[in-house]
């Protein structure tokens, strides 16, 4: 074979793989392009995808965020998240409540004492000054079955007040009594009394007395009773009542306890004063006249503010709408307990969650029609042939329970005349009965039955009264309605 051929054959061959690399080439970027558009075209499908599943989903997403901030909103008001924590606070124990433009000028007056003290009244140090005044107000004037309801509505949160620790000071209106009753406030020196020490000559100051607190600039109240609009001076109202401080049995105490010592030893002391404004002999009249006629009129009164804040026991003066409830066979009241009841005569007609807040939960059923009633202060209300109260308490623990249980207990010894008592259980719960009759003529219903029950951390009092003339058997009656309450975790 010839050379040339040879050579010519070599160059053949290496052109065809010079050729064969470049279309190697081609086709490897062929495929990278193909890669490359092939995952551009992916994440295209994923942002299309993304994009219609918002335009279906996008209102259940905003409406999930607006629900949830609700929620948020409710769950932090319900626990107080959202509420400036109060620098310190005080109870305001008496018979009949206060108007609520006095709560709010103690409060406003109490936070701009520091500017006058020289103490710094910031004492969570949260830059901002808070005062919190509680009310624990009954109405004991009168032996009706309403305003002894409120009245042990108020004594539990009262006590749960203090059980927690929460109020220092007490702004009250018979010191004596609360000291023979609760044994709270201490001793001049901050110390608890002796056991057998209920005296409170040490222990208050009269407003009045108080330079420090009788110029408060407090201005004026305005209320309505029985359609009369009344006004007075708030300085003159709050003119009898003392305050005092509380003393500590345990290590538990009142937050800030040390600050409030120290400006109780400012008030005590009287280091703080300013010029009480001069008021003419007119004034000084009227406001003796306002105040005298405020105070016989106290268990109306009693009854208009409670029922802006703790809505009614059980009858209603009938110059105030009563709200209508739905009368069910079953309740449920609190987290616990589940009514079923099965006596048709019982109807339903008040149910109140208002005092949930405190733990509190009250029901009411009557039997017979209304008829109207004038009580021991000449107010209208509505009186049945018998009528079934229950009051449900929760509490943080079973011992708070068992002591606000035997509270209830008793209040009741004390006030009723009692012919019976025993223990018993009904749908495998027990409970003390007692069987008793009301003492003297001016309470509307003559004798009644009671049971008192523990259950976890909740106490319970269920008691059915009747008129003279009832008929019916009390005993049968409340034993069925325990036998259709359940209670349960």
């Amino acid at each position: 074979m010839r050379i040339g051929n040879l050579e010519d054959s070599e160059d053949m061959k290496k052109m065809k793989k010079t050729k064969n690399l470049e279309n190697e080439n081609i086709e490897t970027s062929d495929n990278l392009i193909q890669l490359i558009q092939a995952q551009e075209q992916k994440d295209l499908k994923k942002s299309e995808k993304w994009k219609n599943w918002w335009h279906y989903y996008k209102w259940y997403v905003i409406c999930g965020i607006i629900l949830s901030g609700i929620a948020c909103d409710l769950a932090g008001n319900a626990l107080g998240l959202w509420q400036p924590s109060p620098d310190f606070q005080i109870a305001y124990v008496g018979e009949t409540a206060l108007p609520e433009e006095t709560i709010n000028a103690l409060e406003n007056a109490f936070a701009a004492l520091d500017r006058d003290l020289g103490l710094d009244l910031d004492f969570n140090g949260d830059g901002k000054i808070t005062v919190k005044i509680h009310q624990y107000a009954g109405s004991g004037q009168t032996p009706d079955s309403d305003a002894r309801y409120y009245q042990t509505a108020s004594d539990i949160s009262l006590i749960g007040d203090i059980s927690d620790c929460d109020s220092y000071f007490f702004l009250l209106e018979d010191p004596d009594s609360f000291q023979r009753e609760h044994q709270l406030l201490a001793n001049p020196d901050g110390s608890c009394p002796a056991r057998a020490d209920n005296t409170t000559a040490d222990k208050v100051l009269l407003w009045s007395d108080c330079p420090a607190l009788s110029s408060l600039e407090l201005g004026s109240f305005s209320v309505s009773l029985s359609g009369q609009r009344m006004t007075g001076d708030n300085q003159e109202l709050l003119a009898d009542f003392y305050i005092g401080r509380r003393c500590f049995y345990t290590d538990t105490m009142t937050e800030n306890a040390k600050q409030c010592s120290a400006l109780w030893d400012l008030l005590s002391d009287c280091m703080f004063s300013k010029t009480v404004p001069t008021t003419s002999l007119h004034t000084v009249k009227e406001n003796d006249i306002m105040r005298s006629t405020f105070k016989s009129a106290r268990f109306l009164f009693c009854l208009l503010c409670l029922l802006t804040t703790i809505p009614g026991c059980s009858s209603i003066p009938s110059a105030i709408e009563k709200e209508s409830v739905e009368n069910t066979a079953f309740l449920e009241v609190g987290r616990h307990l589940e009514v079923n009841n099965t006596n048709d005569s019982l109807i339903l007609y008040d149910y109140k969650e208002a005092l949930a807040g405190d733990g509190l939960y009250y029901a009411s059923w009557r039997i017979g029609d209304a008829i109207p009633y004038e009580n021991s202060d000449g107010d209208t209300v509505d009186l049945y042939d018998a009528q079934l109260y229950l009051l449900l308490g929760e509490f943080t623990s079973s011992e708070k329970a068992q002591d606000n249980r035997n509270e209830w207990l008793e209040k009741a010894r004390s006030h009723y005349e009692i012919s019976s008592e025993e223990e018993a259980a009904y749908n495998e719960q027990p409970y003390l009965m007692l069987t008793y009759t009301f003492p003297g003529e001016n309470h509307p219903y003559a004798r009644g039955v009671s049971a008192f029950g523990i259950y976890g951390n909740s106490a319970i009092c269920i008691e059915l009264t009747c008129q003279e003339d009832f008929a019916g058997d009390l005993q049968a009656i409340l034993t069925n309605f325990l036998e259709n309450c359940t209670y349960h975790e």
